[in-house]
């Protein structure tokens, strides 16, 4: 039987557990108490929504529309113009859904989010950064909040290099550190050929401090 990780929803902070890729997330969350979290002023590029909404037939999107902050204007999102953030969890966690029917809630937003670099590394900026860090693990991480906040008007991300390991403090991301962020960190190590271990302290339902290393 595969091993799993993640407390319990009724467990105190902090919550330390690891994760490799063979370990499933359990446990679940109130998809709608933290969507409430979200302010309605965090965005981010409309990129990321072409790669969740293309799973989803134009009447599943039309169900969705309703429920959106802002749904875009053209009848559909443009890469580089801004959409609420909260727009994007709503339609991911619905896609999550149909990807992953049989895993917990943010066991499938970890899988959604293991798509993101390739997402990323299609833009010619995506494509540059990628370069410049020469097939290294470390390097990308240690980009990586500064990408991240290229792309998101949101909540806060920094990297810490000590040794072997990365540290990225995620900070103000309510749905996101449901899984999602430990999707992305394992797309960037497993893009440059690494084996992804990470090394959870979750600090509040918003902030987790991810210990990043690989083999």
């Amino acid at each position: 039987m595969a091993r799993s990780a993640h407390p319990a929803a009724a467990a105190p902070y902090p919550w330390r557990f690891s994760l490799d890729m063979g370990t499933p997330l359990r446990g679940g969350f109130d998809h709608a108490s933290r969507l409430a979290l979200v302010p309605p002023r965090y965005t981010t590029k409309g990129m990321f929504f072409t790669t969740v909404t293309r799973h989803l037939s134009a009447g599943e999107l039309a169900g969705l529309t309703p429920l959106l902050h802002s749904p875009p204007r053209p009848g559909r999102y443009l890469p580089f113009v801004d959409y609420p953030l909260r727009d994007l969890y709503l339609i991911a966690a619905e896609v999550a859904r149909k990807l992953s029917p049989e895993a917990p809630p943010a066991e499938g937003l970890r899988h959604l989010s293991r798509r993101s670099l390739d997402v990323f590394g299609a833009t010619l900026l995506g494509r540059v950064t990628l370069e410049l860090v020469a097939g290294q693990p470390a390097a990308a991480l240690e980009l990586l909040p500064s990408m991240v906040m290229r792309m998101q008007r949101a909540g806060s991300m920094a990297a810490t290099r000590r040794g072997d390991a990365i540290t990225l403090q995620v900070r103000d991301y309510p749905y996101w550190v449901e899984g999602g962020v430990y999707g992305v960190i394992e797309s960037v190590i497993v893009y440059f050929g690494g084996t992804p271990r990470l090394e959870v302290n979750r600090l509040s339902d918003a902030d987790a401090d991810v210990v990043a290393r690989w083999r």
